[in-house]
C-alpha cells in the first residue's frame, strides 16, 4: 500500500476538510504531525503544545530534523526513511528535541496512519517522556513524603528526610525550611543546609526573600537579574552571598501560609529550571501536610510533658504540705509548750536557746510559705509579669542590707562586686525574688567565716549576674537534679538550715520568665557560683 501525505494545511483547509475527518485529530490529546519527507506539514493543537509554540505556523514548513537536539538528528532521518513507505503502523523511536521555550524534551515518535477519503495517511504521535517520567517520579516522591509525615515526629529529622528526597529528583545542596509564627512575628528555621552561610539565628518577620514568599503566597523563582530587580525595588533587602537562582515555595501551615522551602543555587544555572520549580509546587502541599503532623506531635509531647511536669508539681506540693510545712510546724507547737508550761523552770541561757531556735523556725517556715505561695500563682498564671527599667546597683544593695543580718550571724561575709550601675529590663518582684533566694542559699551552704561575692558581666544585649560562695559546693549529681521538681530534695545547711529546694525552681521560672538563663558551676568542697542573665535595658 502506498502512503499519502499531507499537504500543509492551515485552519482554512481544515475548514474545508471538516466532512471527511481530518477536523477531529485537532481536539484530541494525543499530539500528531503529518510529515511529508522531512518537512512538518500538519500538526494539532496538542503537538503545538508539546513543542511550546505560540501556534501552528511556528512548526507547518519547517524540517522536523531542525528541532531535534544535534546527538539525535541522524536517528530522526533514519527513523523518517524507515516509516516513508510503510504501510505498518507501530514503528517507536525515542529522541530529543528542543522546545520553543529552550527547554530539551524527551519524546516518543510512532509511527501511525490514518485514511481520509480512501487514502491512507503517515502520521506521527508524539509523547513526551519527560512529562510521564516526571509524573511517576512526582508521585513515587510524594508517597515518600506522605509516608515520612507519618513516621518522624522530630522536624528536624523529618526535613532531613525530606531534604534527601527532594535531591534524588533536583540535584540541590543548598535547601532550607522556614516557619513563620504569626502570632509571635517570628521567623525559624528548623532545618538549614548551604555551602556558603551559617544557619540564620530565629528573626523578626522583616524584608527577606523568604518573607516576600510567605506575605505574597506564591512560588517565587529567581536568577540573578530579577534578584537585582527586586533590590532595586526595594522589594527585599541585598543578599548576603550572590546567587544563580533562587527559589522559594510557600507551605500551608494549619490552613494558613505558615513558612516556606527554599532552594538556593550558587553556581549552576542549569540546576534550578521550570521544571524544578513544577515540582517543588506538586511536592510542596505533602511536604505541608507532613510538616504540620510533626508540629501537631510535638505540640502534643509538649502538652504531655507540661501535664506531668503539672502533676508532678501537685504531688509535690502534697508532700510540702503534709511533711516540709508540717514539721517546722511541729517544732514551733514543741517550742511554744516548753515555753507555756515550763518557763519558770528554764534558765536563761535554756530560754535564749529555745527562743533562738523558735525564731528560726517561725524565718524559715515563712520563707516556705512564701516561696510556696509565689511558685503556686505562677504555676496558675496569676503572677503578672510587669517589665521596667531597674538599677542593678541599688537592688543588689537592697537584698545584702535584708540579708546581712543572717549572714553576720554565721560570720559570711556579703560582698557587692558591681563595679557600675546597670540598667536592666526586669520585673522588680522577680528580680528581688531571684536575688533573695540565691543569696539566702549561699548564706545556708557557706560555713562561718566565708565569704560570698555578687557581681555582674555585660554580654551584648545581656548582663550576666553571678551569686559566688565559698561553701560546700555540690556534687555531679546534685547538679543534674537541682531543677527537677520530680527530684527536688533539699539538703540540711551547714547550721542544720532547714529548706524544701522550692525556692531554686522558682529562680529558675522568674529567670526565664525575664528573658534569660540560670547557670550553676559547682565542685564538692570549692563552693558553688550561680549566674543568670538579664535583658539590658535599651532606652
Amino acid at each position: 500500500m502506498q502512503l499519502s501525505f499531507f499537504e500543509p494545511m492551515d485552519n482554512s483547509t481544515l475548514e474545508e476538510k471538516k466532512g471527511w475527518g481530518i477536523d477531529s485529530l485537532e481536539f484530541i490529546p494525543a499530539a500528531l504531525i503529518g510529515i511529508s519527507e522531512k518537512t512538518i506539514v500538519y500538526c494539532n493543537k496538542a503537538a503545538v503544545a508539546i513543542f511550546n509554540a505560540s501556534d501552528k505556523n511556528k512548526l507547518l514548513l519547517k524540517e522536523l530534523p531542525d528541532f531535534a537536539a544535534p546527538r539525535y538528528k541522524e536517528k530522526l532521518l533514519t527513523f523518517l526513511q524507515i516509516i516513508s513507505g510503510s504501510p505498518n503502523s507501530g514503528e517507536k523511536i525515542i529522541l530529543k528535541f528542543k522546545s520553543f521555550a529552550g527547554k530539551t524534551i524527551e519524546l516518543e515518535l510512532q509511527h501511525v496512519t490514518a485514511s481520509f477519503e480512501d487514502n491512507d495517511y503517515c502520521l506521527i504521535a508524539l509523547r513526551n517522556i519527560n512529562s510521564d517520567k516526571k509524573k511517576e517520579i512526582v508521585l513515587h516522591t510524594i508517597i515518600k513524603i506522605l509516608n515520612a509525615g507519618n513516621s518522624y515526629t522530630s522536624i528536624e529529622k523529618l526535613c532531613d528526610y525530606l531534604y534527601r528526597t527532594v535531591v534524588e529528583i533536583i540535584p540541590v545542596s543548598n535547601f532550607y525550611v522556614a516557619l513563620y509564627d504569626k502570632s509571635s512575628s517570628l521567623l525559624t528555621f528548623p532545618y538549614y543546609r548551604d555551602n556558603f552561610s551559617a544557619k540564620p539565628t530565629d528573626r523578626k518577620f522583616s524584608s527577606g526573600l523568604t518573607e516576600y514568599v510567605i506575605k505574597s503566597k506564591e512560588t517565587l523563582f529567581l536568577d540573578k537579574e530579577k534578584i537585582r530587580h527586586f533590590v532595586r525595588k526595594g522589594l527585599i533587602a541585598s543578599l548576603d552571598t550572590p546567587v544563580t537562582g533562587w527559589l522559594g515555595v510557600p507551605l500551608v501551615i494549619h490552613e494558613n501560609i505558615g513558612g516556606a522551602i527554599v532552594i538556593k543555587e550558587y553556581n549552576d544555572e542549569n540546576i534550578l529550571t521550570y521544571d524544578a520549580k513544577e515540582i517543588m509546587e506538586m511536592v510542596s502541599y505533602p511536604i505541608s501536610r507532613a510538616i504540620e503532623r510533626a508540629i501537631v506531635d510535638n505540640e502534643r509531647k509538649k502538652y504531655t510533658e507540661k501535664l506531668q511536669e503539672l502533676n508532678k508539681a501537685k504531688d509535690k506540693f502534697f508532700s510540702i504540705i503534709s511533711h516540709d510545712l508540717k514539721s517546722p510546724f511541729n517544732s514551733i507547737l514543741g517550742f511554744t509548750e516548753i515555753l507555756k508550761e515550763q518557763s519558770s523552770l528554764l534558765e536563761d541561757q535554756e530560754r535564749e536557746q529555745i527562743f533562738n531556735s523558735l525564731y528560726n523556725s517561725t524565718r524559715n517556715t515563712y520563707n516556705l510559705l512564701n516561696n510556696l505561695l509565689q511558685y503556686s500563682k505562677f504555676q496558675v498564671g496569676l503572677v503578672e509579669f510587669k517589665p521596667s527599667p531597674i538599677s542593678l546597683m541599688q537592688v543588689v544593695k537592697e537584698n545584702i542590707n535584708i540579708l546581712e543580718g543572717t549572714a553576720l550571724k554565721k560570720q559570711i561575709y556579703l560582698k557587692n562586686c558591681l563595679k557600675k550601675d546597670i540598667v536592666v529590663s526586669s520585673d522588680g518582684e522577680m528580680l528581688n525574688s531571684i536575688l533573695r533566694n540565691l543569696i539566702n542559699n549561699a548564706i545556708k551552704f557557706t560555713k562561718e567565716s566565708g565569704e560570698i561575692s555578687i557581681s555582674a558581666l555585660e554580654e551584648n544585649d545581656f548582663v550576666k549576674i553571678r551569686i559566688k560562695d565559698t561553701g560546700v559546693g555540690m556534687s555531679a549529681e546534685t547538679l543534674a537534679n537541682l531543677f527537677k521538681m520530680d527530684a527536688r530534695k533539699s539538703t540540711p545547711g551547714t547550721n542544720k538550715e532547714e529548706g524544701t529546694g522550692l525556692g531554686l525552681l522558682l529562680v529558675k521560672e522568674f529567670v526565664e520568665k525575664n528573658g534569660g538563663q540560670i547557670f550553676v558551676e559547682s565542685e564538692v568542697g570549692r563552693g558553688s557560683e550561680f549566674s543568670f542573665t538579664l535583658k539590658l535595658f535599651n532606652s
